[in-house]
């Protein structure tokens, strides 16, 4: 597990995001990583996503290395 609450005082969450009640794992940041609005309807995130899987693998493995 990466985080159980990825919530940061002070930050605006959409519903959507406050609602999908993830767990983040490996599994699911790849997932959210691949297409962030597939994952999470209704997100207001414009990043499209990394559709490339070593560079999703890259950017887990440095998140658990600051977790």
């Amino acid at each position: 597990m990466i985080s159980p609450n990825p919530f940061l005082q002070g930050f605006s969450y959409t519903d959507a995001n406050k609602n999908k009640g993830v767990i983040w794992s490996e599994s699911t940041l790849d997932e959210y990583l691949t297409d962030p609005k597939k994952y999470i309807p209704g997100t207001k995130m414009i990043f499209p996503g990394l559709k490339k899987t070593n560079e999703r693998q890259d950017l887990i493995a440095y998140l658990k290395s600051c977790s």
